[in-house]
């Protein structure tokens, strides 16, 4: 049985990387295009058929022909790209609204009524739209990849353009885009260089202060701070994700959070009972977690606290990190959601549970970035053979079982979403490796356990997974968890077969399908240790 959902990173491998990536000097954003591999049937539909695209509208929406110049920057029809857009806006930039739909649909529109509004951020903005819109679908089929390196190389090509010319919401709305795009690869580099730049155009347009906001229209003043919200989100995922400090600093912010219950309904997500969660107002609060987690616990600072201040700091954490899952409405609790959404939805909620239980782990120094204590464990099989299992319980978190719990249900969520998505197998990856860590070892220290059949079996997946992986990146911490997990799931499997010899493992691990991919206070918080989620779900 294949794993339909990495398979295709195998395929992206033999014909080269789906996304082009920043080379050179990333100061100036350099950017190095990848090349075709061939002609598919978009690139006729953008050479050819938008020469005509203007005789498939009616004359009061087009006005004039679109340029003839071979450096003019062309865009296929509109009836021709409107079905994707419109299914960006009903789903990815409903939870994460980078954009505001009338806003955008205007431009658009403008675009093909107006030569004067075929400016390069109009033109970035549409092709940004396209690659959201397909950032989770495009690895099913070789066309697909090469049409999404063909928008990506589009916005790259005016990307120093949009950094260095006068600042404006809709350059920073481009270039969030294509951090969003890079979050989902194997390479961290160029969203961590793109989302500093972000940043300071953030603080240049005053996203992050209320006073930047005055003497806007209402409509404005909320897509500003919506804007500066998922910056927020990104700054902080992508530092925890490459174990550096976040960009922008909460004593730098005085816009409120997302309001509970939006009037147009961005970014909530509706249950198959009417329960509703506000799941951007609650990624901007875990986000403000991962930021205090490394302020309080990984920062140069923290580091040089008393051990008895890095404790203290550690329980607030956690605390936090209990009241945000404790206040997540009963439906999209990780051990219930799978069947309470749509499918399409559990992209975003089995990343968030993932997130969290990566948090979780760090705070126990245990997560996927942290392999001293992978070599402990590893230190006590080696030793004789009745000490193990007390040698390996002193090394297991308090709350041990807990993660255990979690790590599973994170396994099953992640197995639930849709497939051939390579890019939430990159988001979710820093949690997954932590999850198979943690089942790995817990084979090894509770080889009793009533789940051990279908745990080993998981857990043989996912060494499958990670195989592929590692031949995708050629990653040396990604052969380090494997090769540790390798050596503890052999042991652990030993260990099941000695204490219960008529005992045998035969169940079905996750299942990922089997289908050729290539077929077709602003925190909530009263005080400094309060931590207050209301607002966070409803039901209608």
């Amino acid at each position: 049985m294949l794993e339909a959902r990495v398979a295709q990173l195998e395929a992206q491998n033999d014909h080269g990387e789906p996304l082009p990536q920043i080379t050179q000097d990333p100061a100036i954003l350099s950017i190095q295009a990848g090349s075709q591999a061939r002609i598919s049937n978009e690139d006729q539909i953008w050479t050819h058929h938008v020469r005509s695209s203007v005789d498939d509208f009616p004359e009061s929406l087009t006005g004039h022909s679109v340029p003839r110049e071979d450096d003019a920057k062309t865009l296929p029809s509109l009836p021709h790209i409107l079905p994707t857009i419109e299914d960006y806006f009903r789903n990815s930039n409903q939870v994460l609204p980078l954009f505001d739909r009338e806003a955008f649909m205007k431009l658009l529109r403008d675009w093909y009524a107006h030569p004067a509004c075929r400016t390069p951020d109009a033109w970035a903005a549409v092709n940004v739209v396209l690659a959201l819109a397909r950032r989770h679908t495009y690895a099913s089929s070789l066309e697909e990849t090469q049409n999404m390196r063909r928008y990506v190389c589009n916005v790259q090509s005016v990307l120093n353009q949009l950094a260095f010319n006068e600042p404006s919401l809709l350059a920073l709305q481009i270039i969030l885009g294509l951090v969003l795009v890079f979050h989902g690869s194997a390479d961290q580099r160029p969203a961590s260089v793109i989302i500093a730049t972000a940043m300071r155009l953030v603080q240049t347009l005053k996203l992050h202060t209320k006073a930047g906001n005055r003497n806007l229209a209402p409509a404005e003043a909320l897509q500003r701070t919506r804007v500066f919200w998922l910056a927020f989100i990104l700054d902080r995922d992508l530092a925890m994700r490459t174990s550096q400090p976040p960009i922008h600093q909460d004593a730098d912010i005085d816009v409120d959070l997302p309001v509970p219950d939006p009037p147009d309904g961005a970014g909530l997500i509706c249950g198959f009972s009417g329960q509703v969660f506000n799941f951007f107002r609650s990624r901007v609060q875990l986000a403000y977690i991962e930021g205090r987690l490394h302020a309080m616990l990984r920062s140069a600072q923290a580091l040089r606290l008393p051990e008895h201040e890095r404790r203290r700091n550690t329980l607030r954490i956690r605390a936090m990190l209990d009241g945000w899952l404790e206040a997540i409405p009963t439906d999209f609790q990780p051990h219930l959601v799978e069947g309470t959404v749509p499918r399409q939805r559990l992209r975003c909620i089995s990343l968030m549970h993932y997130t969290h239980l990566q948090l979780v782990a760090t705070t126990h120094h245990t997560d996927s970035h942290h392999m001293e204590w992978m070599r402990e464990i590893l230190n006590c099989t080696k030793r004789q053979a009745p000490s193990v299992r007390s040698d390996l319980a002193a090394r297991l978190p308090s709350c041990w079982d807990k993660l255990v719990a979690q790590s599973r249900t994170c396994m099953q969520l992640y197995a639930a979403t849709p497939e051939n998505d390579s890019a939430l197998t990159w988001l979710v990856s820093c949690g997954y490796l932590t999850s198979v860590m943690f089942i790995t070892v817990n084979n090894l220290a509770c080889p009793d356990n009533p789940f051990r059949h279908t745990d080993q079996s998981n857990v043989d997946s996912a060494l499958l997974l990670l195989e592929r992986l590692i031949k995708v990146t050629d990653d040396d911490r990604l052969k380090r968890i494997h090769e540790a997990c390798t050596e503890l799931n052999e042991k652990a499997r030993q260990t099941v077969s000695s204490c219960f010899p008529d005992d045998f493992i035969n169940h079905p691990g996750l299942y990922f399908g089997d289908e050729d991919p290539l077929d077709a206070g602003r925190w909530g918080l009263v005080d400094g240790t309060r931590w207050e989620m209301e607002g966070c779900g409803k039901v209608i």
